[in-house]
């Protein structure tokens, strides 16, 4: 029953291509591919699957969003912003100089 859950929100099809980390969220999945490049599968109803542009040295998948360090070191996040999660990690990597 959960492996058919997970087939219908799309998580157990990953997009092609070599990943060299991984992190999964409620209904959605993320990876560092090779290339350093952000690839999220799964739900999307939240843009959880759904990364910015660019090139990250981590990540890491939550309910319904998701936040990476890229690899100048400043923070980005997407997805699902519940009581401001994603705009509170954005704004503290700013200020923190990120």
């Amino acid at each position: 029953m959960l492996g058919e859950f997970a087939r219908r929100q799309g998580q157990l099809t990953p997009p092609a291509g070599d990943f060299v980390a991984l992190t999964a969220g409620e209904y959605h999945t993320c990876g560092i591919k090779v290339d350093a490049a952000v690839a999220c599968w799964g739900n999307d109803r939240y843009g959880q699957s759904m990364p910015p542009a660019g090139t990250f040295v981590d990540i890491a998948a939550y309910y319904s969003h998701a936040c990476g360090i890229k690899d100048f070191g400043s923070l980005a996040c997407w997805g699902a912003n519940y009581a401001g999660a994603v705009e509170q990690l954005t704004a503290e990597a700013k200020i923190a100089g990120g």
